[in-house]
């Protein structure tokens, strides 16, 4: 609607799609990207002289299930689900180089709960250094964009800590990280 593209124009100097950037919106069908979405977003951001976050190249919600388990639902091997995550993460880098500032490359790895990690497809298929071999091949398809990790109540005390557990992984891994996103589910 033109009122609400001419606020957002006006009122915003940045743009995170909400569910266009997702691996189900992106490539559902193994090999076949669909960027239509995602492009238009960029289009509007470039045309205002806005910046885009891209969200994000690795979340257990909404990803296709070909990207980490078989037709039957069971975990990949682990060199399959890392070759299908590395073929996504470049195909996507590769098609937005330099029309966006960074991405969300992880979302929401931290569970509410006990462990470490979520217990989600790509960490049964990949195990548990899944979240840095993402950042990985992102820093290896595009070593000029920004690379996130996102959550949510990362700052509340129950999750800080896994938070910080995660963030210091990356870091002493050696990989890029230049921010944490903290979502505002503000209730």
């Amino acid at each position: 609607e033109k009122r609400h593209a001419e606020l957002i124009a006006g009122q915003f100097n940045a743009i995170t799609p909400g569910n266009e950037m997702k691996p189900d919106a992106l490539q559902n069908v193994p090999g076949q990207f669909t960027f239509e979405r995602g492009d238009k977003i960029v289009d509007f951001a470039r045309a205002h002289g806005m910046q885009v976050i891209g969200h994000t190249l690795c979340w257990h919600q909404q990803a296709p299930a070909w990207l980490f388990q078989d037709g039957s639902g069971r975990p990949l091997p682990r060199k399959e689900a890392l070759a299908n995550l590395k073929s996504h993460i470049q195909g996507v880098l590769e098609h937005y180089k330099g029309k966006i500032k960074g991405w969300d490359v992880v979302n929401e790895a931290v569970p509410d709960g006990p462990g470490d990690l979520r217990d989600t497809p790509a960490y049964k298929a990949i195990g548990d250094d899944f979240v840095l071999k993402a950042f990985e091949f992102a820093h290896e398809a595009d070593p000029n964009v920004e690379l996130y990790y996102n959550d949510y109540n990362i700052d509340m005390d129950y999750k800080r800590e896994k938070g910080l557990k995660l963030v210091r992984r990356i870091r002493d891994a050696g990989l890029r990280l230049d921010a944490v996103g903290i979502q505002g589910h503000w209730g």
